[in-house]
């Protein structure tokens, strides 16, 4: 494996991961709180709070894991045990972001009339799954088991 491909490899994933973090800070600092303020939303705005913020831990937890992803290329070789550990963390943590947002995006939907304003925080809710996919994809495709020097 070259220090070039090692390189890249390694800033795809601090480019990856960073800003899912702060995206995922982001959602979970203005997401929670915003569903008590939104006129539309019923009774259901502490279940949707709820979800969010632990859609929002999800999404923390995988930008760092993304992020941590950078250690397992030595000098020269990929740590396989450890990447593939990370490849399936990656995928299950990505399902994890997206059920919780659309559970959450389901709650706010549930006992509203509607609006933009709805729309808009769906959008928002659905940030961080967007960009975990990413990562998720960029995880899967840099941490190849199937590369020489991996050991």
């Amino acid at each position: 494996m070259s220090a070039a491909w090692v390189r890249h490899a390694r800033r795809c994933l601090l480019l990856a991961g960073l800003p899912l973090l702060l995206a995922s800070a982001l959602v979970g600092a203005a997401g929670i709180p915003t569903p008590f303020f939104l006129v539309a939303v019923g009774g259901f705005a502490v279940v949707t709070a709820m979800m969010t913020g632990v859609a929002a831990l999800f999404g923390i937890t995988h930008g760092v894991v993304t992020m941590l992803a950078r250690s397992y290329f030595k000098t020269g070789w990929l740590e396989a045990n450890g990447a593939t550990g990370c490849r399936r963390s990656s995928v299950i943590l990505t399902g994890g972001v997206f059920a919780l947002s659309a559970l959450a995006a389901f709650s706010l939907h549930l006992d509203s009339e509607g609006g933009g304003e709805l729309l808009a925080y769906t959008f928002f809710l659905f940030l961080p799954a967007f960009l975990s996919f990413v990562a998720t994809i960029i995880t899967l495709t840099v941490l190849r088991s199937d590369l020489r020097g991996v050991r």
